[in-house]
């Protein structure tokens, strides 16, 4: 289980096509690291914690009859690798966009009360001054 805070990314732009941009990280991610794309799950795409920002909750599920013997703590280990690596495959792919200034993290962001205020403040403002709810 892992998380892509992905900075710089506003989530409303994201959040009009979750699935392509579920599809697009899935392949991404898959071919990069080398997996059947089962092995990996989309759990949550959220607006992260500062803005802007998007926050992509991924599992990484293990495969008892697969020749890959790696564990999903390495697989995260080797997707952290990925997203941090300017030269990597998933930085250089069509997923790389998202990922110029992103972060994996092993546990979930903080979100002190002030922050969530400020974002739900922001989701309520956006969908009052465009009525489409496309700003954050």
């Amino acid at each position: 289980h892992c998380w892509l805070l992905m900075h710089g990314i506003v989530f409303g732009k994201v959040a009009k096509d979750l699935p392509s941009f579920k599809q697009l990280f899935l392949k991404s991610a898959a071919t990069s690291l080398g997996l059947p794309s089962g092995r990996l799950e989309v759990l949550n795409v959220t607006l992260g914690p500062l803005r802007p920002s998007t926050l992509l909750e991924v599992m990484i599920h293990p495969d008892p009859k697969s020749a890959d013997e790696r564990s999903v703590k390495s697989i995260a280990k080797a997707l952290d690798q990925q997203v941090s690596s300017a030269h990597s495959s998933i930085r250089k792919g069509p997923f790389g966009a998202y990922l110029a200034d992103a972060e994996a993290l092993f546990s979930p962001p903080h979100r002190g009360r002030s922050q969530l205020a400020q974002i739900s403040n922001l989701v309520k403002s956006a969908k009052g001054s465009n009525g489409e709810g496309e700003g954050e």
